[in-house]
């Protein structure tokens, strides 16, 4: 029974992080774009199909990470008019910030932020949680299972110390 039962811990244990890890050879950058211009962007990031972005509205475009780095142009043009256009080429990081800005109303102009420390990367947190959950609660069955519940000790009476009959000497 008990080798049963380390069997059963052994492969929960190891069965339970392979499962929760998943298979990540696919990995995946994102850019956000986001419209601080005074007007509708029309916004075309590498060969994809143009997307109107109203002012302060953003989108996000997921890339298939493939070496490390991953070149991308985007091109924006103001909706109104066709003649004012913006284009920037960057390597992207994962989680950068693309931001549309008109400073002056005949211009656009494109600038790229690096991701700041409090990117989310909600795949990687839930791996790590499911990870844990996979060792910690097979532990927690196997305590509730092998373990026992305290012994009750017997009272003694207080005076069964001190109540002692004299011992007679025998010489």
């Amino acid at each position: 029974m008990r080798s049963a039962t380390l069997t059963f811990l052994f492969l929960s244990l190891t069965a339970g992080q392979v499962l929760a890890m998943g298979n990540h050879r696919q990995t995946y950058a994102y850019l956000s774009v986001v419209n601080q211009a005074d007007a509708a962007v029309s916004v075309k990031v590498n060969a994809s199909v143009p997307v109107v972005l109203e002012p302060l509205a953003s989108k996000t475009y997921p890339f298939a990470a493939t070496g490390g780095q991953t070149n991308v142009t985007i091109t924006a043009t103001l909706v109104g008019s066709t003649s004012v256009t913006a284009t920037k080429k960057f390597s992207l990081l994962n989680g950068d910030m693309a931001t549309i800005s008109s400073p002056t109303p005949s211009t656009l102009a494109i600038t790229v932020t690096p991701p700041s420390i409090l990117v989310f990367r909600s795949g990687q947190d839930s791996g790590v949680a499911a990870a844990s959950a996979g060792g910690l609660l097979p532990l927690l069955g196997l305590s509730c299972l092998l373990g026992r519940s305290p012994r009750k000790r017997k009272r003694r009476r207080p005076d069964a110390e001190f109540n002692c009959a004299p011992v007679a000497a025998a010489w």
